[in-house]
C-alpha cells in the first residue's frame, strides 16, 4: 500500500493509501473520482477540529471496496470505515460514518464549553 496523494503537502493534512491494483482500476473506471474523493475528504476534514490529519486508505477485497478514513486531532480520533461496489458508494458509506462522529463531538464541545446546542432542525 502505497501514498497515492497528499493534499497539503507542507502539512500533510491528508494522505491517500491504495495499492497500486485498486489506483488503476479507480483511475481506468472514472478519471474524476480523485477530485471527488479530495473533495468529500476534504468537507469531512473541514468540519473536524483545525489540528487534525487524516488518512484515507482503500483496497479491493472479494469484489467489492473497503476502506477506513482515521482523523487524528488532539481532543479526540474519529475513525470511519465502508464498503461499497463503486468508489462514490465507498466514500458516501465512510463519510455518513465519520460525519455522525463529528456531529457528536461538535455537540459535546458546544455544551460543555456553556454553549446552548441547537436541537431544531428546519
Amino acid at each position: 500500500m502505497s501514498c497515492v496523494d497528499t493534499m497539503d503537502e507542507q502539512r500533510e493534512t491528508l494522505q491517500i493509501y491504495m495499492d497500486e491494483e485498486t489506483r488503476y482500476e479507480l483511475r481506468s473506471h472514472d478519471g474524476e473520482i480523485f477530485v471527488e474523493l479530495h473533495k468529500r475528504l476534504q468537507g469531512i476534514l473541514d468540519q473536524a477540529p483545525s489540528d487534525a490529519s487524516a488518512e484515507f486508505q482503500v483496497r479491493r477485497k472479494s469484489g467489492e471496496l473497503k476502506g477506513f478514513l482515521k482523523i487524528h486531532a488532539r481532543q479526540r480520533r474519529f475513525i470511519g470505515q465502508g464498503t461499497g461496489q463503486t468508489a462514490t458508494d465507498l466514500i458516501e458509506s465512510i463519510v455518513a460514518d465519520v460525519s455522525s462522529q463529528l456531529v457528536e463531538w461538535r455537540g459535546q464541545r458546544d455544551v460543555s464549553s456553556g454553549g446552548v446546542l441547537d436541537t431544531n432542525i428546519n
